[in-house]
């Protein structure tokens, strides 16, 4: 009677837990059909940032709706695991992650204020003109951003772009400027710092590396030109402009 009664209860069990497994592998199949895609790389834009046709206040400076879409884009990057402190001057917004458990500093994010500024790698900070061809003024912000995430001994660019979309702007692109340097030699990545916006292209500078250049000094120098297609920047053709 005693063997009996226990498997019964085995049993009793095995459908206990065999019930408890069904559950939650409807739960996780559930979990898998809402859960959205992962942006993998800086290109991934979503696009719901709309503000009004001046992308500029009253004094001048870039407006809120603009700072949010930056600011926005850096805080879901490093947000999580990072602290943000920030610092705003008259022409320049200044924002440095720290990490929540060390206290080291993560990156330095900066980025001009003004129109007709340069930044530290003297690129234009602020660009305004015709990038995708329908003749309405667009908007393309370069934020100088230092330490990669991890505190380390890099730096980069990247390029904003906002489209005039029917008297409204939207942030359609973001793109590190290695990736529109047109460099192809030398042991490090080059840089690219943009200029003006000239016939529907972005027009910049690119500072490309021999194999023999040290990380601090490329020395092969070029006029670069940027299209706009595809809702991204592409880089197009460079000519060199070394003496």
């Amino acid at each position: 009677m005693i063997h009996q009664v226990s498997i019964e209860t085995k049993k009793a069990l095995f459908n206990f837990f065999k019930n408890i497994c069904i559950v939650l592998l409807i739960l996780m199949f559930i979990s898998c059909l809402n859960e959205k895609p992962k942006a993998n790389n800086i290109n991934s834009v979503k696009s719901d940032s709309i503000y009004l046709i001046n992308p500029f206040d009253k004094n001048g400076k870039l407006n809120a709706d603009v700072l949010k879409s930056i600011l926005n884009h850096y805080q879901s990057l490093y947000g999580v695991v990072g602290r943000a402190k920030k610092t705003l001057t008259d022409s320049t917004y200044n924002i440095i992650y720290y990490d929540k458990e060390t206290g080291f500093w993560m990156i330095d994010i900066s980025f001009n204020l003004r129109k007709n500024n340069q930044n530290l790698f003297g690129a234009k900070g602020i660009i305004e003109g015709d990038i995708n061809g329908d003749k309405k003024k667009d908007l393309i912000v370069t934020v100088h951003t230092e330490g990669g995430g991890a505190g380390g001994n890099v730096w980069s660019q990247d390029l904003f772009t906002f489209i005039n979309n029917n008297e409204k702007f939207k942030l359609i692109n973001i793109i590190e400027d290695s990736e529109l340097t047109g460099c192809t030699s030398g042991l490090y990545q080059g840089n690219f710092r943009a200029q003006t916006i000239r016939s529907g292209k972005l027009i910049g500078f690119s500072s490309c590396y021999t194999s023999e250049d040290p990380r601090c000094c490329p020395s092969m120098e070029y006029e670069t030109t940027i299209a706009f297609e595809n809702n991204k920047l592409i880089y197009k053709s460079k000519k060199s402009i070394n003496n």
